[in-house]
Formats: C-alpha cells, sequence, structure tokens
C-alpha cells in the first residue's frame, strides 16, 4: 500500500485538508477522533497510527493519506512507501499569526517571539521541522506531487478539492464535492472542536497538549494576507524581506492553478 502524504509547514491548513478529504471519502464524521483515525498523524504515538495503518490493511485501502510536518528527506518516517504527496503552503506571516495563537503567546510576548520567527525562520517551539523556506523547498524537489496554496483554498474550496481529486486519479462527485466543502468550513470545524472540549478537550484530533489555556482554539481564523503591522511596522517589514525571495520563488502567482501532477 502506498502513502499519499499530506504534507505542509505546521499551521498550513493541513488539518482542514483531512476534513475535505474524510467528508469526500467516508462521509461527515461526528466526533474528530474518525478523521484521526482514517487519516493519521504521523506526529502522534505510533500506537495512534497502528490502528489507522491496520485498518487501511484490512479494507484494502486505495488511499493511505497520512499527514506529516516533517522535511522530506531520507530519514522520513515511513518514506519507501511513498506514493505522492499533497504539499500545502501558506504565507509565512499567516503562518507565524497562527503559530502564535496556537502556542498562546501572550501580547507582551509576541514582538519577541515575531522576531525570534523572522530570525530563524522557523517556529521556535518547534525547531525541528526546519525553516519555513528549507521545509517547502525539500517536498517541492520531488514528485509526483500537488501543490495547494492556501489562500487559493479559501478562495476556492470546491476548486481545491477537485485538483486534489484529479490528483488521486478519482472522478469527481460535483454531490460529494459540494457535500465535503460544506462539511468543512471553519465555522463546522470550529463547533466540532468547542463540542468536544466540553466533554473532554483531549480526546480528538483537535487536542492541543496539556499546556493549553481553556481560550486557545485549535482551529482559529484561517488568515490570508495577514499583517504584523499591529505589533510593529519594522517586523512587517524584515518577515518581508526574509522570505520574500523565496515566497516570489515558491509560492506561484495568485491566478495560477494548482501544480498539476507531475510538475516541478
Amino acid at each position: 500500500m502506498r502513502i499519499t502524504w499530506l504534507a505542509s509547514y505546521p499551521r498550513s491548513g493541513n488539518t482542514w485538508l483531512r476534513f475535505l478529504l474524510f467528508n469526500y471519502f467516508w462521509g461527515v464524521p461526528t466526533h474528530s477522533s474518525q478523521v484521526a483515525l482514517r487519516i493519521p498523524d504521523l506526529h502522534k504515538p505510533r500506537r495512534e497510527l497502528a490502528p489507522a495503518l491496520d485498518l487501511a490493511r484490512q479494507e484494502n485501502a486505495v488511499h493511505l493519506f497520512i499527514k506529516t510536518h516533517h522535511p522530506l528527506s531520507k530519514s522520513h518516517p515511513m518514506i519507501e512507501q511513498t506514493g505522492g504527496f499533497i504539499y500545502l503552503i501558506r504565507h509565512p506571516k499567516d503562518v507565524l499569526l497562527s503559530l502564535m495563537n496556537y502556542h498562546g503567546v501572550q501580547p507582551a510576548d509576541a514582538p519577541a517571539y515575531a522576531r525570534q520567527f523572522i530570525d530563524t525562520g522557523s517556529d521556535p517551539f518547534m525547531p525541528h521541522f526546519g525553516t519555513w523556506d528549507q521545509h517547502a523547498a525539500s517536498w517541492l524537489g520531488s514528485r509526483p506531487k500537488l501543490l495547494l496554496r492556501y489562500d487559493h483554498m479559501r478562495a476556492d474550496p470546491t476548486g481545491a478539492m477537485e485538483a486534489v481529486l484529479e490528483f488521486l486519479g478519482e472522478s469527481s462527485s460535483p454531490e460529494r464535492v459540494a457535500r465535503a466543502v460544506a462539511a468543512s468550513t471553519f465555522d463546522a470545524m470550529r463547533k466540532m472542536e468547542e463540542l468536544e472540549a466540553a466533554v473532554d478537550r483531549d480526546s480528538g484530533l483537535f487536542n492541543l497538549g496539556v499546556h493549553a489555556s481553556n481560550a486557545q482554539k485549535f482551529v482559529h481564523r484561517g488568515t490570508i494576507a495577514g499583517s504584523l503591522q499591529e505589533l510593529s511596522p519594522e517586523l512587517d517589514r524584515l518577515l518581508e524581506q526574509r522570505f520574500g525571495p523565496t515566497i516570489e520563488r515558491l509560492l506561484p502567482p495568485a491566478d495560477a492553478p494548482p501544480v498539476a501532477p507531475g510538475s516541478k
């Protein structure tokens, strides 16, 4: 069985894509743990990954999707089982803003956190994933792949889902695509997170860890074209300066379609 990796730098839309895929292939879930079982997270303990692999084998599944935030390398777990990958790329400014929410960075600490992200090119709390630009370059130099741009997904989730199905070699059902998109809105995912948190904050896919506060949300606002101006105009300028050349090289033009299978 070959793996289709759902690869991304953290906070780039991976969970959203998992919900879109689940809603298309398996129907609307009643709990996020159902999504985690069908489309597991490589970064969870092996005991949580094993049931998903066993289920896929038992059903002789056509597709085995696994989420990864690792950069691509020869040491990537199960890399020899790769059939292809979907890479989600999000503007580093929006990644930074989402990471600050995810980690619960307090306003007083936000400028220092942002400056460290800019200076190092990576999340200060998760440096093992490498820099944003190195991460993208590691995956985008390989094939077969589909490159999904986050702001395109936000603008046209139906088109993004159709591109995913084409990449997977699946015929697209307009009704199922519409159902998947409607069931995977940020409002729908946020409502599921809130309902699960009220019962057991750590029981599903939205687990933020033992250090999370009740105010934190896994499903944030899905920001596009965010700005650091409120923190500091200088930080906004420095981020554009730090990542500008890589953004021009790796992020396709705003009106470009998703990268087709096998493309560079």
